[in-house]
C-alpha cells in the first residue's frame, strides 16, 4: 500500500507538470506527460475528490441562477400587482378624472400633475413588457386599450409638452400605442382602439370622465359603508293597507 501511495503520488507529479519539447517538423511534441496517470484504484483518489470539486461547483453554479431567477420572477409579479393596484385606486382614479377635466375644459396647453401621473404609469407598465416580464397575452388584454386611449387624449398636451421637455418625453407610450395600430397580430388586433383625433377627443374625454367619476362614486360608497337599497316606493296605500 505504501508503494501504491508513493507511485500515485510520482505520477501525480508527472502529470501536474507540462513538458515543452522542441522537435524537428513531422515529429510527436508531447505537451503533458500522462505516463502513470492513475485513473481507477488506489492513487486515483485526488482525481475523483478534483471532479466531484467541479460538479459540486457547476451545480451550485445552476442553482444560483435557478434561484436568481425565480427571485427576479417574484419581484416582477409583485411590481406588476403594485402597478396593476395603483391603476384601480382611488388616487389614481381622482388623478384620471382631474386630468381629463383639465384636457376638457382647462386652457393649459402642456402638462399638469394628474396628466404626468397618469402618463409616467402607463409608461411603467409598458416598461415591465418591453423588459419580457410581461408576456403578451398577460399585457394586451388588460393594458393595450387604456394605453391607447390615454395616449390619444394626452397627445396634444405632450407634444406641447415636449418643446419644453424635449422629443424623448413620453416616447415609449406613442411607440407603443403605434406598435398596437400597426401590429397584424391577432392578440394586438383585438385590443386594437379607434383612433382619437381632433375630431372625437372630447367625446372620448366626456366618457372617460364619466365613467372614472362613477367610479369614484362608487369607491366613496364602498369606503362609506353604506348598503346598496332599491328605489323607495311611490305608490300610495289604501287605508286597508292594500297599494293603490
Amino acid at each position: 500500500m505504501r508503494r501504491g501511495i508513493g507511485l500515485a503520488s510520482a505520477s501525480a507529479r508527472a502529470y501536474r507538470r507540462p513538458i515543452v519539447v522542441t522537435a524537428a517538423e513531422g515529429a510527436d511534441v508531447k505537451l503533458i506527460n500522462t505516463d502513470g496517470l492513475v485513473l481507477v484504484g488506489p492513487g486515483s483518489e485526488w482525481l475523483w475528490a478534483a471532479a466531484q470539486f467541479v460538479v459540486v461547483i457547476v451545480t451550485l453554479i445552476g442553482l444560483y441562477r435557478q434561484l436568481r431567477r425565480q427571485g427576479n420572477a417574484r419581484a416582477a409579479i409583485a411590481r406588476i400587482e403594485t402597478l396593476q393596484k395603483t391603476w384601480d385606486s382611488r388616487q389614481m382614479t381622482h388623478a384620471k378624472v382631474r386630468a381629463c377635466l383639465a384636457m376638457r375644459y382647462g386652457d393649459e396647453a402642456g402638462m399638469d400633475a394628474a396628466m404626468h401621473l397618469v402618463a409616467g404609469h402607463l409608461l411603467d407598465v409598458i416598461g415591465l413588457w418591453e423588459q419580457g416580464l410581461l408576456s403578451d397575452g398577460d399585457f394586451g388584454p388588460t393594458w393595450a386599450q387604456p394605453a391607447q386611449v390615454y395616449w390619444g387624449l394626452l397627445r396634444p398636451h405632450i407634444e406641447h409638452q415636449r418643446e419644453r421637455d424635449g422629443p424623448g418625453l413620453y416616447e415609449n407610450l406613442e411607440t407603443f400605442a403605434a406598435f398596437v395600430h400597426s401590429s397584424r397580430d391577432k392578440i394586438w388586433r383585438q385590443a386594437r382602439m379607434p383612433p382619437i383625433d381632433d375630431s372625437n377627443r372630447n367625446e372620448w374625454l366626456d366618457e372617460a370622465i364619466r365613467r372614472n367619476t362613477e367610479k369614484l362614486e362608487l369607491l366613496e360608497e364602498i369606503e362609506s359603508r353604506s348598503i346598496p337599497r332599491p328605489p323607495a316606493e311611490t305608490a300610495a296605500l289604501t287605508p286597508d293597507g292594500s297599494a293603490g
